[in-house]
């Protein structure tokens, strides 16, 4: 059969020929979609719960005070530590007193082993020339005195009785203190007892203005821990006391 022409001025149409399907780029385009199902799923950001303001608060007032209290012992600690002496390291210092502060006595009226070591530092330091005047302070009451038994102690190794002055109203560690500058009129004394106990009391001393100096006794007879326990909250108390509370401005002597 004979073709047939297109008529003039008319190109053929061309019918568009079909590629071969290409299986290597239906692969790759299906490649992506695998990759995306065999990765790892992504972790979703957890988001963190904020604690609520009055939580804050409250675990604030519960921390405090417990931090207060030891920022309160380690200031005393670091501001008294370097006013600590032996006796030898004293000798000759010419202070006006030796302040023995008391620590209790036994039943049978004789200074208990904690006094006993601070009565023996004081005679050491009374014969290394330290000071000719030694003041024991303490409590008094109708069945013992605490004062009466320290004298006695320091009477029995030779210390002079004219060198001997008894406090019978420092019935604590603030009131031996305060009573040195409004009874007895002393300015430079050196303070007796357990280093433990000598950072409060010299720093009640410098909170009144004097020039206080602590020679630690021996330690050997401290056994319990509750006493280091209640000397924590006892530099508390006098702490207060110092910042807060009556110090003594007025002295008056009533030795001689």
């Amino acid at each position: 059969m004979p073709q047939q022409r297109p008529p003039a001025g008319r190109r053929p149409v061309q019918t568009p020929r079909r590629r071969p399907a290409n299986t290597s780029h239906t692969r790759s385009a299906a490649a992506p979609s695998d990759v995306k199902k065999s990765a790892p799923p992504r972790r979703r950001k957890k988001s963190r719960r904020r604690i609520p303001r009055w939580l804050k608060l409250l675990i604030a007032i519960i921390l405090l005070p417990p931090v207060c209290c030891v920022l309160v012992n380690l200031f005393i600690l670091a501001t008294t530590t370097g006013n600590m002496a032996t006796p030898e390291e004293l000798a000759d210092a010419d202070a006006d007193c030796i302040v023995v502060l008391g620590a209790g006595i036994e039943p049978d009226g004789t200074p208990s082993p904690i006094l006993a070591e601070r009565l023996d530092t004081a005679i050491a330091l009374y014969e290394n020339g330290a000071s000719d005047e030694i003041i024991v302070s303490g409590g008094e009451d109708a069945a013992q005195s605490e004062v009466s038994a320290m004298r006695n102690y320091l009477l029995d190794a030779d210390i002079p009785s004219m060198a001997i002055t008894t406090d019978t109203h420092g019935i604590d560690t603030f009131a031996s203190v305060k009573n040195l500058r409004t009874i007895y009129d002393v300015q430079t004394p050196i303070l007796v007892s357990q280093r433990f106990h000598l950072y409060r009391a010299v720093f009640i001393a410098e909170q009144m203005d004097l020039d206080a100096i602590g020679c630690p006794a021996s330690e050997e007879n401290i056994h319990d821990n509750g006493l280091l326990l209640r000397e924590f909250a006892a530099r508390l108390k006098d702490f207060a006391q110092c910042k807060f509370g009556e110090l003594p401005q007025e002295t008056r002597s009533t030795v001689g």
